[in-house]
């Protein structure tokens, strides 16, 4: 996997960009319909005021009306004239809506002004002493179909703008929800990207970081880290009392190989090298490394020399045991390494330099004693 590049970056954060723009988007859109559900439900209860209001006014002036005529009250007169100009600025408003219930509404003026003439004509005749006429004036089956012609306007106007209403509230419940849907799909969207993102920046950070620290041909850590776990390695060991070792390892004649079998072919003896080393490097005290082109190092905490020697061999041994012919390596004309080793104990002063040194000096050693084998510092 190779780093990210600018041009990646630049699109990540365009789409994310471009998604945030949506969401704030939707959101304010989601807010006017929020907004426009609330004014139908406003609009609505207004309604229901107003139409229980006309219909109050209504039944206040055929009230007010016959109670006139019955007991000629002067409050009766007042009442039903205040209930006219109520009722009028009621009709007004239920006319400020579409043009469909302004229309409905005018009809059902010219009904109403007939009732009203009607009503008025009861009163003069009732002034004039003809109580009996006046009566029977409101009485007579035109003024009840005029009344029955009047709500039933009423109540159709009434529905009609509850019908307008609703339409608009349902329209505003769906939209709200699809764009809710929206939303919520577009914030998911984002926290994909998001995450994804974090995990990409991760892993690169995580990549860039092996490229520093690990060898990529043997999987093995490098030099860089190789000098710092000695160091800390050699502290901790004088702290708690055990013995380090150090080990320099080299292919034997590995020149020979390359120029034999081809570089490509020497590649993978070191691949294959480097894959006995890391799993004889399993444990916490176990550290491997590849410090060179065909040189590897070993750091390893052990309680005595004994068990130091045991290890270096056992890897000296399989690598041998991997069968990889090389007819430039007599005796055995196969792959073989040597190493040198190195112990540092707990009275000892000698720095991660030293130790390299005398790591290094073992391993001349061994190599001019006939390879395929390990030795020691301090045997030399």
């Amino acid at each position: 996997m190779i780093t990210m590049t600018k041009r990646f970056k630049t699109s990540i954060f365009f789409i994310l960009s471009t998604i945030i723009i949506i969401i704030l988007a939707i959101s304010i859109f989601r807010l006017h319909y929020s907004t426009l559900y609330q004014n139908s439900n406003d609009r609505l209860y207004l309604l229901k005021v107003l139409s229980d209001e006309i219909v109050y006014h209504d039944e206040v002036l055929s009230m007010s009306a016959l109670a006139y005529l019955l007991t000629e009250e002067r409050r009766w007169i007042n009442r039903y004239q205040k209930h006219v100009i109520l009722l009028d600025n009621a009709l007004l408003s239920a006319m400020s809506g579409k043009p469909e219930i302004r229309e409905l509404i005018k009809k059902t003026s010219v009904v109403n002004d007939k009732l009203l003439k009607m009503e008025e004509k009861s009163f003069e005749l009732l002034k004039q002493g003809e109580k009996a006429r006046a009566l029977a004036l409101l009485h007579n089956e035109e003024y009840g179909l005029l009344k029955q012609e009047y709500m039933q306007s009423i109540n159709s106007g009434i529905e009609l703008i509850h019908e307008y209403e609703t339409n608009i509230k349902d329209k505003t419940i769906n939209n709200a929800f699809y764009l809710s849907v929206l939303l919520i799909s577009f914030i998911l969207f984002f926290i994909i990207i998001w995450l994804f993102l974090i995990h990409y920046l991760s892993f690169s950070d995580k990549y860039l970081h092996n490229l520093v620290v690990i060898d990529t041909l043997t999987g093995l850590h490098n030099r860089r880290t190789f000098n710092k776990t000695l160091n800390r390695e050699l502290n901790r060991n004088k702290r708690e009392g055990r013995i380090l070792l150090l080990a320099i390892c080299d292919v034997d004649n590995f020149k020979l190989y390359n120029d034999t079998y081809g570089h490509p072919a020497g590649d993978k003896v070191l691949k294959s090298i480097g894959e006995v080393i890391s799993q004889k490097s399993k444990r916490t005290t176990e550290f491997s490394y590849r410090i060179g082109g065909e040189e590897f190092a070993l750091i390893n905490s052990v309680d005595t020399l004994e068990e130091g020697k045991q290890w270096i061999q056992s890897i000296i041994t399989i690598i041998e045991l991997l069968d990889i012919k090389h007819e430039n390596n007599p005796p055995s004309n196969l792959v073989t390494i040597s190493a040198g080793i190195t112990f540092s104990f707990k009275d000892d002063e000698s720095s991660c330099n030293e130790l390299y040194h005398q790591a290094d000096m073992a391993l001349y050693k061994a190599k001019s004693k006939g390879k395929n084998s390990f030795v020691e510092f301090s045997c030399i």
